[in-house]
């Protein structure tokens, strides 16, 4: 194993650690929003950007959408299935402890690349585009993955599918742009019909999983192979800081007109991740591909 990958585990297991320490010693509850942050967000990040790095490395040029498909796959199975067992599990370990609170929480929870900043100023216009794209959509897909896990449950068996469809085909941009249509008429029928939610919410996770299967790949077609760390980590962090914004703007909307005008904001999140490329743009990444 890369010792990238190890360290990056260490931390999160560190961090499991200090969950434990703080169900023994309740004073040492605040600390764990710090907990979170230091190791479960930024260590489960990095690892991310390590994990994407290393997949384009090993497998560009190869079955590389196919690879971020099976990863995304992966990673969906674990959280859904984290999702729907920390509950009963928690329960489990409640009963047999006779106790609440915090100590069943933390024994519940017991249960690389260089990156240079530098390289920013050497990010194609293509490469932010892509970054806007990935930050606009999954603003409006994420605040759904709770409704009964649904979006997740059909990510696990249709990524692999679609990243082989998309391997097979080779035609990233399309896929994309295929997949943000399919989430915005997904929003479009949430917002505007009385069918039943549970059609568009089944769309939302099939384009959730065409879209994962074509868009991080794409980072690899025009970028360097030295700058790879820096542009995972870079579209990382953007996502993530979008979707912090967002969700406090979310809240806002929610609170003050209600749903319909959440979905209306929704749609127009969707609709500004439909950037079309320029055809000097296409060009470019279809070169990169073919390289």
């Amino acid at each position: 194993m890369e010792p990238d990958l190890v360290c990056l585990t260490a931390v999160l297991t560190a961090g499991s650690g200090k969950w434990m320490k703080a169900a023994e010693d309740h004073s040492l509850v605040p600390s764990l929003h710090g907990v979170t942050l230091l190791f479960t967000r930024i260590g489960g990040e990095s690892l991310a950007v390590a994990q994407n790095t290393y997949a384009v490395s090993w497998f560009k040029g190869k079955e590389l959408n196919l690879v971020f498909g099976l990863q995304l796959s992966m990673a969906r199975i674990g959280s859904t299935v984290n999702m729907n067992l920390m509950g009963w599990l928690y329960s489990e370990i409640e009963a047999s402890l006779g106790s609440t609170g915090h100590t069943t929480l933390g024994v519940t929870l017991m249960l690389g690349e260089v990156i240079k900043l530098t390289d920013v100023k050497d990010f194609s216009l293509a490469l932010w585009l892509i970054f806007i794209i990935c930050v606009c959509y999954y603003v409006a897909v994420f605040p759904f993955i709770g409704l009964g896990n649904v979006v997740y449950v059909i990510s696990a068996p249709m990524s692999p599918v679609f990243g082989l469809l998309v391997d097979k085909t080779g035609r990233n941009i399309i896929w994309v742009l295929c997949a943000v249509a399919a989430t915005l008429v997904s929003h479009m029928m949430l917002a505007f019909t009385m069918w039943n939610p549970w059609i568009a919410m089944c769309l939302l996770g099939v384009s959730y999983s065409l879209l994962a299967c074509a868009l991080w790949p794409m980072v690899a077609f025009v970028v360097p192979e030295h700058q790879l760390g820096t542009a995972y980590g870079f579209m990382q962090s953007i996502q993530n800081l979008g979707l912090a914004i967002i969700a406090i703007i979310a809240g806002m909307i929610l609170d003050s007109r209600g749903y319909l005008f959440l979905e209306v904001f929704f749609i127009a999140c969707v609709s500004c991740g439909n950037l079309n490329y320029s055809a000097r743009q296409r060009e470019e990444i279809k070169l990169a591909h073919t390289e």
